[in-house]
């Protein structure tokens, strides 16, 4: 999903991830180099 902010392009990308205490919850990041280098089954740290 893209969106548009005083004429410069923000790319929003929504990644389905889970954990042992939720099997499937979403995470938001505005930052596409972020989850371009995520694949399956990847162990990623979020603070």
């Amino acid at each position: 999903e893209s969106k548009s902010s005083r004429s410069k392009n923000l790319l929003r990308t929504c990644t389905q991830v889970g954990d042992n205490t939720n099997p499937q919850f979403s995470i938001l990041s505005w930052d596409k180099q972020i989850f371009g280098k995520i694949s399956a089954g990847d162990i990623v740290l979020m603070q």
